[in-house]
């Protein structure tokens, strides 16, 4: 399989799956790929982590919901983080990437 063909699937599995508790073992199990060839070839394709990918389609569709009148709470659930306090430390990291 061609390395587009499967950050294409990355892709789509993670569209399908991202408020779902997934990891990129996860994400790689489901391809029959090893994590680190995936995550390896997702970065070089795309020019960003796999994982980071995850959590910036949750971090988009959280807010999504957030204008459509969810509770904070609600959007953290129903996006795939954990509680408020994992959304607020990966909003952060998304948006400072270089500080701690």
């Amino acid at each position: 399989e061609s390395v587009a063909g499967l950050v294409g699937e990355a892709l789509e599995y993670v569209n399908a799956h991202m408020t779902e508790d997934i990891s990129v073992q996860d994400i790689a199990d489901a391809l029959n790929v090893s994590r680190y060839y995936l995550s390896h070839a997702f970065k070089k394709s795309t020019g960003y982590g796999l994982w980071n990918y995850v959590i910036s389609k949750r971090l988009v569709y959280s807010q999504k919901l957030l204008v459509e009148g969810a509770s904070v709470t609600e959007a953290c659930y129903e996006s795939g983080f954990k509680d408020s306090d994992a959304r607020q430390n990966n909003m952060g990291k998304m948006m400072h990437p270089y500080t701690r």
